[in-house]
């Protein structure tokens, strides 16, 4: 409630699921910069069906144990959204996929989704479609109860 107070008088800022005081601008060092470049191209080209870790240390011809220190990094400075422990979203492409939610849920009967929905909405496979909404359930996005999920925010 303390926060949430903080958050509406804008002392605190919220930034993806992070907070930060709102005169504080993280930066990334200049290799991290160069690096968050590549890995961005990557998952831009990948669209809403980001590579696990593997694949994308593969992709980058790096150490997949480099790159984890990495996009951990780059998670905390809100770079990049972990939806899973092995798959990271850039966060344009986590609000592109929260709002194909908010209209799911518009559109549907008592605002309303299932799984099936989302995954023929988004056209994403069926175990992304299963981390991103169990995501969306944990930072309060939607909420999960008897099958379905609505809308929080």
């Amino acid at each position: 409630a303390a926060m949430k107070a903080l958050c509406e008088d804008g002392m605190v800022l919220r930034v993806g699921i992070s907070l930060r005081l709102p005169d504080h601008v993280p930066q990334l060092s200049e290799s991290d910069a160069a690096l968050l470049g590549r890995v961005a191209e990557v998952l831009r080209n990948a669209g809403l069906r980001p590579p696990v870790i593997g694949e994308l240390a593969k992709a980058l011809e790096m150490e997949q144990a480099q790159l984890v220190e990495f996009v951990e990094r780059a998670t905390r400075l809100g770079h990049l959204v972990r939806v899973a422990k092995n798959r990271y979203f850039l966060p344009e492409a986590m609000s592109a996929l929260a709002d194909i939610a908010a209209k799911l849920s518009r559109e549907s009967e008592h605002g309303m989704f299932d799984a099936a929905a989302y995954r023929d909405r988004s056209g994403i496979g069926r175990n992304v479609t299963i981390e991103l909404l169990e995501f969306m359930d944990r930072v309060r996005i939607t909420r999960y109860a008897g099958g379905k999920r609505r809308i929080v925010v």
